[in-house]
């Protein structure tokens, strides 16, 4: 339910309300099915639009050429204002906060039994900021420093907010306040206002999987891993999408292969590699996507054994657990 109104009292559970340029003769509020309005208003081009509404609470909104009609309901049938007391109030600029969620979202969890992973984490302390996503087989996370925050404070941002936050604020210096309550935000960006329940639930203790005691460190460019993953994941079983890495001194061979349809495939790629020779089995199409959001031209990849999570990094750092993949590996293509 999309709520329309002449002032800015339109806060609910997950909602936008914002104030632009408009001409109101009227004040004058109503509530009107959001997806149709927006379908409708996506197909025209640029121009002044004219909302009517009568004492029946039909809206007519007219454009140039045309008209669209649809039925209103009562404000009263909107829900009421998110109270959020009591709030901690944090002020981070745009950029950093769309940084922290295009390099992290991609690993959030879709699966709602599991509601809490549906979110990006965000976790301030000592003016370290760090944004945190996980589906419970990878893990991103983006950690930047910024002194002038002294406040300590974690919460999560469900994914539906995060998509909105995407597509509305821009990569400024532009300041972006945040008011966080016992179970509800707001983000507050120029005009605009946006409000969310926060998920119930403790987030899980992310560092305690991250590695820490990975011995094997291979050094690759990340366009030439890329490469060679997707060429050879063409010749991988579909089903299970796995990618062979044989590591040596200097050379990473990667191969993939489907009994089932006689096809295979083989690359060598040139790379840095300190520790013992080891083989270990990903998934084509998610090792990919975790390569594909490391910002650089070169990336670092350290192993303790197949069994255990890989940590991929550069300033990102995207952690992908293994022991799905190990099982596959032994079998599947060797």
């Amino acid at each position: 339910m999309l709520l329309l109104s002449s002032d800015d009292t339109t806060n609910t559970e997950e909602c936008i309300s914002s104030i632009e340029g408009i001409l109101i003769d009227n004040d004058v509020s109503i509530c009107v099915e959001p997806k149709l309005l927006i379908e409708a208003l996506k197909t025209l081009p640029e121009q002044p639009i004219t909302i009517s509404i009568d004492e029946k609470l039909a809206v007519t909104v007219k454009y140039k050429g045309g008209k669209f009609e649809l039925a209103g309901l009562s404000p009263q049938e909107f829900p009421k204002e998110k109270d959020i007391t009591n709030a901690t109030k944090i002020t981070i600029p745009s950029k950093v906060l769309l940084n922290g969620i295009e390099k992290t979202i991609f690993c959030a969890s879709t699966d709602d039994l599991r509601s809490i992973m549906t979110s990006v984490y965000l976790d301030i302390v000592e003016g370290q900021i760090s944004f945190v996503a996980s589906d419970g087989h990878k893990l991103a996370l983006l950690e930047l420093w910024d002194e002038s925050m002294t406040e300590e404070i974690s919460f999560v941002i469900p994914l539906k907010i995060t998509t909105i936050l995407k597509s509305l604020i821009k990569p400024s210096d532009e300041l972006i306040n945040i008011f966080i309550g016992s179970n509800s935000a707001r983000f507050e960006y120029g005009s605009e206002s946006i409000v969310a329940t926060l998920l119930e639930g403790k987030y899980p203790n992310y560092r305690s999987v991250i590695p820490q005691v990975n011995d094997k460190i291979l050094s690759i460019g990340t366009a030439d891993l890329k490469g060679a993953i997707k060429r050879v994941s063409v010749f991988a079983n579909q089903a299970s999408s796995l990618v062979k890495l044989e590591l040596s001194k200097d050379l990473i061979k990667l191969s993939a292969q489907d009994i089932d349809f006689s096809t295979a495939a083989d690359e060598t790629v040139a790379c840095g590699y300190t520790g013992t020779a080891m083989a270990i089995g990903f998934k084509g199409h998610l090792l990919t996507e975790l390569i594909s959001a490391i910002p650089s031209s070169d990336l670092q990849m350290s192993f303790f054994d197949p069994s255990r999570a890989t940590l991929i990094m550069r300033k990102i750092k995207l952690i992908l657990k293994l022991d799905n993949i190990k099982k596959e590996e032994n079998s599947g293509a060797k």
